[in-house]
């Protein structure tokens, strides 16, 4: 069962870090149910469609966009979650700019998943 997870991951999936990805699931299953082996199937099935959507948005570079969107987003929210320094002022970005941000990422959320609901997943 794990030969023909691998073999399936070869022929569908072109990234390395999903090959691994599989990979490493593969490992970390330890049964002869089909259960186990029909859900690594399914992620092997879905990681290709999602590589296939990912390569035609970052052929624009929005995969690249919204991936460096959210790092910084994430930032911004875990100063403010996570700093508590007694005594000293703490600094947010303007509204206008955090909206922006938003929108942008809505943008390229709304894109991916529209990209998403053609692929009929």
């Amino acid at each position: 069962m794990d030969d023909i997870v691998l073999r399936c991951a070869k022929r569908c999936l072109k990234s390395e870090a999903n090959q691994k990805f599989i990979d490493k699931t593969i490992g970390d299953t330890y049964s002869f149910g089909y259960e186990a082996f029909r859900k690594m199937l399914m992620m092997v099935i879905g990681l290709a469609t999602l590589e296939k959507i990912e390569e035609k948005l970052e052929n624009t570079g929005k995969i690249s966009a919204l991936k460096s969107d959210l790092v910084n987003l994430k930032k911004s929210r875990n100063r403010a979650a996570h700093t508590h320094t007694k005594g000293t002022l703490r600094t947010y970005d303007a509204p206008s700019k955090t909206k922006h941000d938003f929108d942008r990422i809505y943008a390229l959320l709304t894109e991916l998943d529209a990209e998403l609901q053609r692929h009929k997943c």
